[in-house]
């Protein structure tokens, strides 16, 4: 529209500059309706310019429009025969790499299968139909032996050739097959990881054949294949069902779960599960693919990066692992970095070996749950049979999550004191779960935080003071470190997952049940929360919550007012303490000073700049660090006008640093290589800034 002019517009013609680029336009401020009257028909557009495509080089890649594609594939039909098509834009940089693969692979394969090749930017109509677009990721179709669908198989740049090749032979063969005996089976179990073998009568059990032969389409990883023969039925199972041979144990037929629905979905996860890896040894990140791919329940072998591949337990682990192919997947972790999940799994940290099953690979309870193998660590029993023994009460729903926990306090909690709550007791003594009342302590303020958690030293004082005021009604005031035990997000109606802030929970019922022991949201430490986090909110909600706090409500205010007073009473003497440690302090300060007046004092500095001044206080008796040590001091930093700075001795804690790494500013590096152990000092160190001016300030070691 012209600008300024009512019902005034412009016309323009426009012409593409590149013969490769198709009617993809872009428009500012008007992109969505001007690129949908150009009718988009790929996703990706390089300004860069390209040479084209022209072709395979090899005979055994016809080039096909549309008409010669429906031709190919009546005569891959009337020839029983699969057909493999390259449908892509002749500009795509990107598929040189898996071109050269599809190329190498018409060659070898040429005997198997017809090859062919679409030009996407001549042939639109079949561009379309294939949904073609220039992405990162190049796919190849297959249309397999007996089919009358394509499938996509994807090809990864820098992939190696006889890769893509073995991808490409799997999708040739028909989905579903039929097997002449358990040898041909066996065959196809070490060809394809593992064979899916049904025994039921095609036309007694359409319904079950049906589910067979979709999921064979969708999943090519596994041979999916029809026994009809009667007596090699019998050598699987004796009974018509669906069993899955195994690639490197084919003696262990594992049959389909008899608890689960025979349907697509279950077959494909069925099928995973065979052809995941019974035993990954020296577990890397690329090793964890196929495991997550199967989702099959993963135990995993702690052991420490010492321990060697004969060692006799890695023996044992082998020989189990092989019993519960397909079942549960066998991942040792001999690496520090895979030690980490150890204690989320109720394991110690530092006691090796250790075992621990996981419901999957990747996940956290309680969508995948830890089972730690306690027996083993407690008495040292890692016999065969005993990980064969835990394995299987695995799968038979006998064990009981492990989570993580700290050790169990074992004090015995008082009336008028916060009581310290592990994971471990939160089930038994706090929820209630599973345990009934017996052992639950009652109605329970429950805190939880995290080490970070912004003013949880305020918090934890103010669940003391409610400690004390609550002494009188039976009520449990409780902490929970949630960061150093396992904490339910879900049981506790947290959404987000990083929450940081204080939480205080009321935890109340005579039945112990989740619906009547279920923890309510009474304070938080968020700024911007409507429940704060303070002793007179806390006190208001359990009062409208608790008929025991309502009759005791009197009682209540008393401790209230007395917490009060002892608060004064600790502010006023805290204040007076700090008074006289600031004159004492000033008092040693002035003494010090006195003395230094006496004290020569010496150039550190190889320049004798005046940079590094000492003044030895007090003379060491031991030996002179050297550089590499480690050093271990406390110190106080002032300025010249004697404004502290920072002071290891107000923390009550030493620093430590290894002398001469220029980890500390440079002249405490010179100092302590100079001073003895147990020498006091007194350091002037002078220090140039931006602008090339003095900064003067004084540090005193011992």
């Amino acid at each position: 529209k012209c600008a300024g002019k009512e019902r005034a517009y412009e016309t323009c013609t426009l012409k593409k500059v590149h013969r490769h680029y198709f009617d993809r336009l872009w428009a500012p401020e008007d992109d969505k309706k001007l690129t949908a009257k150009a009718k988009v028909d790929w996703k990706a557009m390089n300004d860069e310019e390209a040479e084209d495509f022209l072709g395979y080089s090899t005979k055994h890649v016809k080039s096909l429009d549309e008409q010669a594609l429906d031709k190919l594939k009546a005569k891959a039909k009337k020839k029983r025969m699969p057909l493999v098509v390259d449908v892509s834009f002749p500009w795509c940089s990107k598929c040189k790499d898996t071109r050269d693969m599809f190329e190498v692979a018409a060659r070898k394969l040429h005997k198997k299968a017809y090859f062919g090749y679409v030009d996407a930017r001549e042939e639109r109509r079949l561009s379309r139909s294939f949904q073609t677009d220039c992405t990162h990721v190049c796919t190849y179709h297959v249309l397999p032996q007996g089919e009358a669908e394509f499938t996509e198989v994807e090809a990864k740049s820098g992939e190696k050739s006889s890769q893509f090749i073995k991808k490409l032979e799997r999708h040739l063969k028909p989905a579903l097959t039929a097997a002449k005996n358990i040898e041909a089976i066996r065959k196809a179990a070490s060809k394809f990881g593992a064979a899916i073998v049904s025994t039921f009568h095609t036309a007694k059990h359409p319904q079950e054949t049906l589910a067979m032969r979709k999921a064979s389409m969708q999943f090519r990883d596994a041979a999916f294949m029809q026994l009809s023969d009667k007596k090699a039925a019998k050598a699987l199972g004796g009974e018509e069902w669906v069993y899955a041979v195994m690639k490197k144990n084919k003696k262990v037929v594992l049959p389909f779960p008899r608890d689960q629905e025979l349907t697509e979905s279950n077959l494909i996860d069925f099928a995973k599960k065979a052809i995941a890896p019974p035993l990954t040894l020296d577990y890397t990140f690329e090793k964890r693919l196929p495991l997550e791919k199967s989702k099959i329940p993963v135990a995993k072998i702690y052991v420490k990066e010492t321990m060697k591949n004969n060692d006799p337990f890695l023996s044992i682990i082998k020989r189990v692992s092989k019993k519960f192919q397909g079942r549960i997947a066998t991942l040792v972790c001999s690496t520090e970095p895979y030690h980490m999940d150890m204690v989320d799994a109720g394991l110690p940290k530092d006691k090796f070996p250790a075992i621990a099953i996981h419901d999957k690979l990747e996940g956290r309870p309680p969508e995948s749950l830890r089972y730690a193998y306690v027996a083993g660590v407690v008495a040292d029993d890692f016999s065969e049979e005993s990980v064969s023994t835990f394995y299987s009460e695995y799968l038979q729903g006998k064990l009981h999550p492990s989570f993580k926990s700290q050790p169990d306090p074992g004090k015995k909690w008082q009336h008028g004191t916060v009581m310290e709550v592990v994971h471990s007791m939160l089930g038994k003594k706090i929820l209630g779960y599973n345990h009934g009342m017996d052992d639950v302590v009652g109605d329970v303020v429950l805190m939880a935080y995290k080490n970070w958690s912004p003013n949880k030293d305020k918090h934890n004082a103010t669940m003391e003071r409610l400690a004390t005021i609550l002494r009188d009604t039976g009520i449990v005031v409780a902490t929970f470190d949630s960061y150093e035990n396992f904490f339910d997000n879900q049981v506790f109606q947290v959404e987000d997952e990083h929450w940081q802030e204080c939480r205080v929970y009321l935890i109340a019922g005579g039945e112990a049940t989740p619906e009547v022991r279920k923890p309510i949201l009474v304070a938080d430490g968020s700024k911007e929360s409507s429940l704060p986090l303070t002793q007179g909110n806390i006190l208001k909600q359990l009062k409208a919550k608790l008929p025991e706090i309502q009759q005791e409500w009197n009682t209540i205010k008393d401790n209230v007012a007395e917490v009060r007073r002892q608060v004064a009473e600790e502010k006023e003497r805290n204040k007076k303490e700090a008074e006289e440690a600031k004159k004492q302090a000033e008092e040693e300060a002035e003494k010090l000073e006195e003395k230094l007046k006496s004290i020569p004092k010496i150039d550190c500095t190889k320049d004798e700049d005046n940079g590094v001044i000492k003044q030895t206080i007090k003379e060491g008796t031991g030996d002179v660090p050297k550089k590499g040590d480690q050093v271990e001091a406390h110190y106080t930093g002032t300025l010249l006008d004697g404004t502290k700075f920072d002071s290891s001795r107000d923390r009550d804690e030493t620093f430590k640093f290894p002398l001469g790494a220029s980890q500390v500013i440079r002249c405490w590096d010179m100092a302590f290589a100079t001073m003895k152990v147990w020498r006091r000092r007194i350091e002037v160190c002078v220090i140039r800034n931006k602008e090339n001016e003095k900064e003067t300030l004084r540090a005193g070691f011992r």
